[in-house]
C-alpha cells in the first residue's frame, strides 16, 4: 500500500525597516521637536518591500492611532500620520509605526519621541505690543511712560518703558517704536528688537507634569504621613502649593521644596484626622511667567478611624413616655470602614434581641414595645470596626407611671414604737415617674382625723416627704397616711405608718444550744420585737443542782458563747433581751458540759467521721432591721392593729422553743466521788 501527504509551501519576505519622515525630512535621531504647542504634525512612515504587503499602522503607547495605508504599490506601503492640533499631552510620547505581513515573525518598527514647547500667552511681539500699549486717541506725546508689566509683566516686571519719538501713531511699523529702559541706576538706551524679545520669551516654560509619587492608598487617624509631589519641565523653577479641602474651601498647608536642574520635588507632612476623610489633597505647580498654565495632581484621602457613636430616640418620641407606650431609639454611628457590631445596654447591662418581651434589634435600632416602668434609666448604644471600639453617652428615659406607689422602704403598712414626749422622724418615699409634685400627711385613730401641719412636713433630697411627731398622751397614739401625686394623679392606697407606744421587749426567738465542749457551751437565737426600743441581749448560766451563777454575758446580738464551765457538770442558761423600760421573760435552756474522756471520745468519733468538718461555731446571720429613723423609734409592734397583732403573736408563740437534750450516762449527785 502506498500513502500520499499533499503540503502547500508559502513563502513570505518580510518587509523593510520603516522610514519616517517630518515636512519631507528623514528623521535619523528618534527625537522630534521641541514643538509649539497648538501646532500640527504630519509624520509619513514609508515601509518597502514585502511579500504579501505589509499592513503598516501608527501606534502611540501601544494604542493604534492610525491603521489606514494611503498608499500601496508593489514596492512601498506608505502611511501617513496626521495630528491637526498637537496638546501638552504629546510631551514625551513615544510614536511608533509597526510593520507586518504575518503572525510568525516579529513586526519590524520605527520610534519617534515628541517633545513640546508650551505655547506663551506673550510669544509674538508684534501682535502683544500694539495691543497693550497702543493709545486711545490717534497720537501720544513723547515722554509719556508705558509700564511693561502690561505687555510682558513676567519678564520685566519692573521695567519702565518711554516713548522717544516725538509723535507715535497707533499702527505705526515698529522701526517708529524707540523706546528706553529707565531703572534704578539711571536712563540706559536699549533699543531692543521684537526677535530678539521672541527668543528670551521662548526660552522660558510652564511646567510639563505634576504627579504626585506613590501616594498611600489608605491612612489611620493619628499617623503621620509624607507624600511628595514631583514637577518637571518649568523654566524657571515653578510654585509649587498643597491644598486641603473641596475647591470652595481650599486650605494652605505647609510643604517643603527642593529644586533640581529640571525637576522640583515637594513634600508635605499630614498627620491624619477625622475631618480628613473624603477630602482632596491637591498638588499644584505654577510657572509665574505663565500664570494661566498651572498643572495639578490631588488624591481623595481615604482615612480609617474607630467609631464615633451617638443615641436618639426616633422621630416625634419623647424623652419622657407614659406605660404602654412603643418607643424606638438610633444608633448614629461615624466610622471608616463601617461597623461590624452595634450593641445595646440598658443600666449598663446588654440587651439581646427578645420579641417575645417587646424587646428588638435590628440594625442601628432598638425599638421597646408597650414600655413598662422597670424599662427607665439610661440607655447607650456600643458601635465596634476594625479599627476599635467606642460607646455613645447615656439616653435617660422616663416612664411615667399610672399612679405613685410605695417603695420598699414605706412599705403600705409599717409600724414605729415610741415612748411618750419623744419625737420620730417618720418618712415615706414613693416610686412615680414623673416625680412627685407635693405630699399629704394625715393622722387618724379613734379620736381624731386630722391633716398634718405645714410646718411638721420636710422634704428629702432623694424626693421623699419627712414629718416630725411626738406622742404626748396615750391618745395621741395613731396611723399616719402617706399620700402622694404627680401630674398622672394621686395614688390610690396610702402609705401607713402606725405609732404604737413603747414597752419592754419580747423574748428572743428560736434559742437552742448549738455546741457543746468540756468547758463552753454556744448559745443561737433570734431577736424578737425591741419593744420600739434600742435592745441588747443578756445571757445567763447557772449549775443546775446548787443554782450558782457561772457566766454572765451580755451583747448587742442573741448569739453567745458561754465558756470557763466546769466538765462534766449540768447547767440551766436563761437568755433575755432588754432595753431602757426593762427585760423580757428570760427563755430557759438546759446544757451540759462533756467529761474530759467524753470530750476525748468525741473528738476522736468526729474525726473519724469526716475531716475537714467544722465543729466551731458559726452565729447565724446578723438580722436586719429593728431600729428607727428617730432617736426613740423601734420596729414593728404587735399592738398596731387587732390583725398585726394576732398574725404576730401567733409567730412569737410557735417560734419559741426550748431545746433540751437528754442527757445520757448522767450521774446523780450522790454517784460523784467526793
Amino acid at each position: 500500500s502506498s500513502r500520499r501527504t499533499h503540503l502547500s509551501l508559502h513563502v513570505v519576505e518580510l518587509p523593510g525597516q520603516p522610514v519616517l519622515r517630518v515636512g519631507g525630512q528623514r528623521a535619523t535621531d528618534g527625537v522630534l521637536g521641541p514643538l509649539q504647542e497648538g501646532t500640527a504634525l504630519a509624520i509619513t512612515c514609508s515601509v518597502s518591500g514585502g511579500v504579501p504587503p505589509p499592513k503598516v499602522v501608527w501606534k502611540r503607547q501601544e494604542k493604534i492611532l492610525d491603521p489606514t495605508v494611503e498608499s500601496r504599490s508593489p514596492t512601498l506601503t506608505v502611511n501617513q500620520l496626521n495630528i491637526a492640533r498637537l496638546t501638552r499631552a504629546f510631551h514625551n510620547v513615544r510614536l511608533t509605526c509597526v510593520a507586518s505581513n504575518n503572525n510568525v515573525t516579529a513586526p519590524v518598527e520605527a520610534s519617534i519621541t515628541v517633545t513640546m514647547n508650551p505655547a506663551s500667552p506673550y510669544s509674538s511681539w508684534r501682535s502683544a505690543l500694539p495691543a497693550a500699549v497702543a493709545p486711545s486717541s490717534a497720537t501720544e506725546k513723547a515722554g509719556s511712560t508705558l509700564s511693561l508689566l502690561r505687555i510682558f509683566p513676567a519678564v520685566v516686571a519692573t521695567a519702565v518703558w518711554r516713548l522717544k519719538s516725538r509723535v507715535c501713531q497707533a499702527g505705526s511699523p515698529f522701526a517708529r517704536w524707540l523706546l528706553c529702559c529707565e531703572r534704578a541706576g539711571g536712563i540706559k538706551d536699549l533699543r531692543p528688537r521684537g526677535a530678539e524679545l521672541h527668543q528670551e520669551l521662548l526660552g522660558r516654560h510652564a511646567p510639563l507634569v505634576t504627579r504626585l509619587e506613590a501616594p498611600p492608598k489608605g491612612l489611620r487617624v493619628g499617623r503621620e504621613y509624607e507624600i511628595s509631589c514631583v514637577s518637571a519641565g518649568s523654566r524657571p523653577h515653578p510654585n509649587i502649593t498643597w491644598t486641603l479641602g473641596s475647591v470652595a474651601s481650599l486650605t494652605p498647608i505647609t510643604a517643603n521644596t527642593e529644586h533640581g536642574v529640571n525637576m522640583s520635588t515637594s513634600r508635605v507632612r499630614v498627620t491624619a484626622s477625622r475631618r480628613h476623610h473624603g477630602q482632596r489633597l491637591t498638588c499644584t505647580s505654577l510657572n509665574p511667567l505663565f500664570p494661566a498654565y498651572p498643572l495639578s495632581d490631588s488624591i481623595l484621602l481615604n482615612v480609617t478611624y474607630p467609631p464615633v457613636a451617638t443615641i436618639e430616640l426616633g422621630r416625634g418620641v419623647s424623652s419622657v413616655v407614659k406605660e404602654g407606650e412603643d418607643i424606638y431609639f438610633n444608633c448614629n454611628v461615624d466610622s471608616n470602614p463601617p461597623t461590624y457590631k452595634i450593641s445595646w445596654y440598658h443600666k449598663g447591662r446588654p440587651l439581646l434581641h427578645a420579641p417575645d418581651r417587646g424587646l428588638l434589634l435590628s440594625g442601628n435600632s432598638l425599638a421597646l414595645r408597650s414600655v413598662t416602668r422597670h424599662q427607665a434609666g439610661p440607655y447607650m448604644c456600643a458601635a465596634s470596626n476594625v479599627e476599635g471600639d467606642a460607646q455613645s453617652r447615656p439616653l435617660d428615659l422616663s416612664v411615667n407611671c399610672e399612679l405613685p406607689v410605695c417603695s420598699d422602704d414605706s412599705s403600705p403598712s409599717k409600724v414605729y414604737a415610741t415612748g411618750l414626749g419623744q419625737y420620730i422622724n417618720v418618712t415615706c418615699t414613693v416610686k412615680a415617674s414623673p416625680n412627685v409634685a407635693k405630699y399629704l400627711w394625715v393622722f387618724n385613730n379613734s379620736v381624731t382625723s386630722e391633716r398634718i401641719p405645714g410646718d411638721q412636713v420636710l422634704k428629702t433630697p432623694e424626693g421623699g416627704s419627712v414629718v416630725k411627731f411626738i406622742a404626748r398622751a396615750h391618745q395621741d397614739y395613731g396611723t399616719l397616711q402617706c399620700w402622694a401625686q404627680n401630674s398622672v394623679g394621686r395614688m390610690t392606697q396610702p402609705c401607713l405608718f402606725h405609732v404604737v407606744p413603747a414597752g419592754r421587749p419580747d423574748q428572743p426567738l428560736g434559742c437552742a444550744v448549738v455546741n457543746k465542749t468540756y468547758d463552753s457551751l454556744a448559745v443561737g437565737c433570734t431577736p424578737g420585737f425591741d419593744g420600739g426600743l434600742e435592745q441588747t441581749f443578756l445571757a445567763k448560766v447557772f449549775e443546775a443542782v446548787t443554782g450558782r451563777s457561772q457566766v454572765n454575758v451580755s451583747s448587742r446580738w442573741p448569739n453567745f458563747t458561754l465558756e470557763g464551765l466546769t466538765p462534766g457538770l449540768d447547767y440551766i442558761i436563761q437568755v433575755m433581751a432588754r432595753n431602757s423600760l426593762g427585760n423580757s421573760d428570760p427563755v430557759r435552756l438546759e446544757a451540759f458540759t462533756y467529761k474530759m474522756a467524753e470530750n476525748r471520745m468525741r473528738d476522736e468519733q468526729e474525726g473519724h467521721r469526716g475531716r475537714g468538718k467544722s465543729r466551731g461555731y458559726a452565729p447565724p446571720e446578723k438580722p436586719g432591721g429593728g431600729l428607727s429613723e428617730g432617736s426613740q423609734t423601734g420596729t414593728v409592734h404587735p399592738r398596731a392593729d387587732p390583725t398585726l397583732h394576732t398574725s404576730l403573736r401567733s409567730v412569737l408563740l410557735g417560734g419559741v422553743t426550748v431545746f433540751r437534750e437528754r442527757v445520757r450516762h448522767r450521774h446523780s449527785l450522790k454517784a460523784r466521788p467526793k
